[in-house]
């Protein structure tokens, strides 16, 4: 975390930062050797002050390399993150909006926990709206981490193809005799995990019993695209975890 945005967060935020960076550390320390680009993740500002703790559990990040193009310990995919949803704009000043990504996440989150939610999704505010509004990182906030700590440097020009070879051999390297995945998860202890499309990979792999193994049950309930599943994390609490199609394809 780059230390000027750590002010964001409040001192409780602070202590669970140090946490994480802890935890971090440790997972880089193991990684370092391997091919790729190691990528930290973690919580928003305002995260111990929303209505409910969602933690959204994506794939890979995808170019970060080329993005820095220069020699550093690490990237933090949620530190870079800060100031673009501050303005409602990336770097090149293209509105949040355009990036269906990070647009979806911030939509999901406010018609989650905005005051008047949860709403219904024709009530849910644009993206760039969220931002300038004054809703983000007081009433909206958020976890996010992917399943792949390691960045996806490929030819597809569009980023929108996962690397299901990498990832799988991330998250073996990252629950080997240490489940670093399930640990990240239960420092940030989410009231509940919305994951895109994990399990819809050609490798045929349950990637939550890897995570989760037997802490997690599936619901026989589902809801129109969206599986359901309920983890168990050593804190007593059970999470519904919702399995929706990747932000990227969504149908929202």
């Amino acid at each position: 975390m780059i230390k000027e945005r750590t002010c964001l967060y409040s001192k409780e935020e602070r202590a669970l930062l140090v946490k994480l960076e802890s935890l971090l550390n440790a997972w880089q320390q193991r990684w370092d050797g391997e091919t790729g680009w190691f990528v930290w993740d973690g919580f928003y500002p305002g995260y111990f002050n929303v209505t409910k703790k969602i933690l959204f559990l994506g794939r890979d990040s995808y170019d970060i390399y080329n993005t820095y193009a220069r020699p550093i310990p690490h990237c933090c995919y949620v530190s870079d993150f800060i100031p673009r949803y501050q303005s409602g704009c990336m770097d090149d000043g293209k509105s949040i909006n355009r990036v269906r990504f990070h647009k979806l996440l911030l939509q999901v989150a406010y018609g989650i926990l905005g005051k008047r939610g949860p709403l219904e999704w024709r009530n849910v505010l644009d993206a760039k709206s969220i931002c300038e509004n004054g809703l983000i990182f007081n009433e909206v906030s958020f976890a996010f981490m992917n399943l792949g700590k390691v960045s996806h440097e490929s030819c597809d020009p569009c980023g929108v193809n996962a690397d299901w070879a990498k990832i799988d051999f991330a998250v073996d390297f990252s629950t080997k005799n240490r489940n670093f995945i399930r640990e990240e998860v239960e420092l940030l202890a989410p009231d509940l995990i919305i994951t895109m499309n994990l399990n819809e990979n050609p490798l045929g792999r349950d990637y939550y019993k890897s995570v989760f193994g037997e802490s997690i049950a599936k619901s026989k309930i589902r809801i129109d695209d969206c599986t359901i599943y309920e983890v168990t994390l050593p804190c007593a609490k059970h999470i519904p975890l919702l399995d929706c199609w990747h932000f990227f394809w969504s149908i929202f």
